[in-house]
């Protein structure tokens, strides 16, 4: 729990610096919710990775978020998205390029990136939470999701039923993530 435990983020974004930005908010606890494509954020596809679609930046920016994967080329998918607006505290869409934080000179000297373990991608680098505050520590309780891992229970917790899942799943709206 951080100081912004009960905050909900709707995460539109891809790439590196805005998850980035959303990251942060995670990890003071706020509960992101990253949309991504069905196959995933483009990120996920960069090298080096252990498994596909779990890239190193990947891992790096999207730690404490839970995912949820829709086709918003649907109209189905597009309100589902409306719905989950609708409950989100804000929403956050892209606003940058991406832009390479691995060779910054500044951050390597801060030891900004640690060693971490993933469940599902081991060892892996991750990026240190970059602020302190004397009376609140930020510490990330998730690390990231796999495409989709997160999509019935983000749906369950707005009000989604049970069948209305399994309909979005079948109509291939819902990416479920197996295993």
């Amino acid at each position: 729990m951080g100081p912004l435990a009960g905050l909900r983020i709707l995460d539109l974004t891809s790439v590196l610096m805005e998850p980035y930005a959303t990251q942060i908010l995670g990890d003071f606890g706020a509960d992101v919710i990253k949309v991504e494509a069905s196959e995933g954020d483009v990120v996920r596809q960069i090298d080096p990775s252990r498994h596909a679609g779990m890239g190193a930046l990947f891992l790096n920016v999207n730690r404490p978020k839970r995912s949820i994967a829709l086709d918003l080329k649907q109209e189905a998918g597009r309100e589902v998205v409306l719905r989950l607006a609708a409950k989100a505290d804000i929403s956050v869409l892209p606003m940058h390029s991406f832009e390479s934080v691995l060779e910054d000179p500044h951050l390597r000297a801060i030891d900004f990136f640690a060693h971490v373990e993933h469940p599902h991608e081991g060892h892996v680098r991750s990026m240190a939470v970059p602020t302190r505050f004397s009376r609140s520590t930020a510490r990330p309780e998730r690390l990231a999701p796999r495409p989709g891992e997160h999509g019935a229970e983000v749906l369950t917790e707005a009000g989604f039923s049970s069948a209305e899942i399994e309909a979005l799943t079948k109509i291939g709206v819902l990416s479920v993530v197996e295993g």
